[in-house]
């Protein structure tokens, strides 16, 4: 009768255990997909076929600048990227863009000075990327920071 009684008792504290563990399991798992780090998502399609355009989304993004840019012209993304472009990579990761695609491709640059800076940037340009009326990739540059890429859009 002892030993039945033993093996019931084990049974017992076998199924709580198990029936614990699984609380736990589930409270953990909810737990870290509400505290793990979400994934950049990519920026929807960005109109920037115009001026309007570009300058509407540099104004949503905190940036003024000047109304039209200083700077126009048609670039090639380099089918490998290297030193300056591997900066820019980065950044434009960080915010949701990526040049991956564009490589090899033309693409039109549009650079507006900025009427305000943010501090100990000095004087600085926004950059805007577009291929087929899209924004593609932006960045502020300064001219004072030896030309660097800050993250200032995304």
């Amino acid at each position: 009768m002892f030993k039945f009684a033993s093996q019931q008792k084990q049974k017992t504290i076998s199924v709580i255990a198990i029936c614990l563990l699984a609380v736990f399991s589930v409270t953990v798992s909810r737990w870290y997909k509400k505290t793990q780090i979400q994934p950049v998502v990519a920026p929807q399609k960005l109109l920037g076929e115009t001026n309007e355009q570009r300058i509407a989304f540099l104004k949503e993004n905190g940036i003024k600048t000047e109304n039209e840019p200083f700077y126009v012209a048609d670039i090639i993304i380099p089918a490998s990227f290297d030193g300056v472009y591997e900066k820019f990579e980065t950044v434009q990761n960080a915010q949701g863009f990526s040049l991956l695609e564009y490589k090899g491709k033309k693409v039109r640059r549009f650079s507006y000075n900025v009427i305000k800076a943010p501090k100990n940037m000095g004087k600085a340009s926004a950059e805007i990327l577009v291929s087929d009326g899209k924004i593609i990739a932006c960045a502020l540059c300064s001219f004072t920071n030896d030309g660097g890429f800050f993250k200032i859009i995304g």
